[in-house]
C-alpha cells in the first residue's frame, strides 16, 4: 500500500487564510483612518486655540494704549469696541474680527480658516471693588479637514489705566 505524502493547502485552508488576512488587513486600515482623522481635528483645535488667544492678546493691546472707550458706553454692552489712542475700532463683519485704526480700511484679524459668532464687548463701571474694564466675549469656529466644525468659547476682561 502506497501513501501519499500531501504537500501544499486545501482549497478550503487557503480561503480561510486569505479571509482572516482580509479582517485583519480591514481592521488595520480602519484604524489608520481614525488615526489620521484624530490627528487632523487635533490641529484643528490647536490652530482653534491659538487663533483665539491671538484675537485676545491683540484687543488687549490696544486697549492698554487707550485714552477713553467710545463704545460701548460706560455700563453698556454691544458688538463693536471704539477705542480712542489711535482712533481704534474693532467689530464684526463678514465672520470676521476686523480692526480700523485711524483711516485705514478694516483689516481682518482672524485668519481665513476661521470664523467668528457671538462677538460682544461689554464696558463696566470702576467701583470699590474693581477698576474700570472692558471685557470681550466670541466663539471661535473652524472646519476640520473631515468637514466636522468645531468652535471654542473665548473671554477676557482688560483693566483700562487711563
Amino acid at each position: 500500500m502506497r501513501t501519499h505524502l500531501q504537500k501544499g493547502f486545501t482549497l478550503i485552508e487557503a480561503i480561510l487564510y486569505v479571509a482572516i488576512f482580509g479582517i485583519l488587513l480591514t481592521a488595520l486600515l480602519g484604524a489608520s483612518v481614525t488615526l489620521v482623522q484624530s490627528s487632523g481635528q487635533g490641529n484643528t483645535i490647536a490652530m482653534l486655540s491659538e487663533e483665539g488667544n491671538f484675537l485676545l492678546n491683540k484687543l488687549s493691546y490696544e486697549l492698554s494704549n487707550a485714552t477713553l472707550v467710545d463704545a460701548p458706553l460706560l455700563g453698556q454692552s454691544g458688538n463693536s469696541l471704539t477705542v480712542q489712542a489711535d482712533m481704534f475700532t474693532a467689530g464684526p463683519l463678514r465672520d470676521g474680527l476686523y480692526i480700523t485704526q485711524g483711516l485705514t480700511q478694516p483689516q481682518m484679524l482672524n485668519n481665513s480658516n476661521t470664523w467668528i459668532s457671538g462677538l460682544w464687548f461689554y464696558h463696566e463701571a470702576a467701583d470699590d471693588s474693581a477698576p474700570e474694564s472692558v471685557g470681550v466675549h466670541f466663539t471661535l469656529h473652524a472646519r476640520s479637514g473631515t468637514g466636522r466644525v468645531l468652535s471654542q468659547d473665548f473671554y477676557a476682561t482688560t483693566t483700562l489705566t487711563y
